[in-house]
């Protein structure tokens, strides 16, 4: 658990990240889940037992997606490609249109 939570908190600033700079793309969110999904198994066997301290490379995959996650929330001011503004813009065309 102390390797668990933080890691979904770190995929969870960068699934966000992708999502809301994707236009809110499920596939491409689906896809970037899959690939953490298949990459953790071959970290874990590319790197010895000591160093990743017998969890199965969660502290590497830890670590990288800690290094990500504080770079895209610095460089993103936190907000994370969200726009509000856009999103109104975008309701009210559609409500002109309808």
């Amino acid at each position: 658990m102390v390797l668990y939570i933080p890691s979904v908190i770190f995929m969870t600033i960068v699934f966000t990240w992708v999502f809301d700079n994707t236009e809110g793309s499920i596939l491409l969110a689906i896809l970037l889940h899959t690939s953490f999904d298949v990459l953790v198994g071959p970290v874990g066997q590319l790197l010895p037992a000591p160093v990743v301290t017998g969890h199965g490379g969660a502290l590497p995959m830890l670590i990288s997606l800690g290094v990500t996650a504080l770079l895209l929330v610095v460089f993103t001011r936190g907000r994370l490609g969200y726009r509000p503004e856009a999103a109104a813009r975008e309701l009210m065309a559609r409500q002109y249109r309808a």
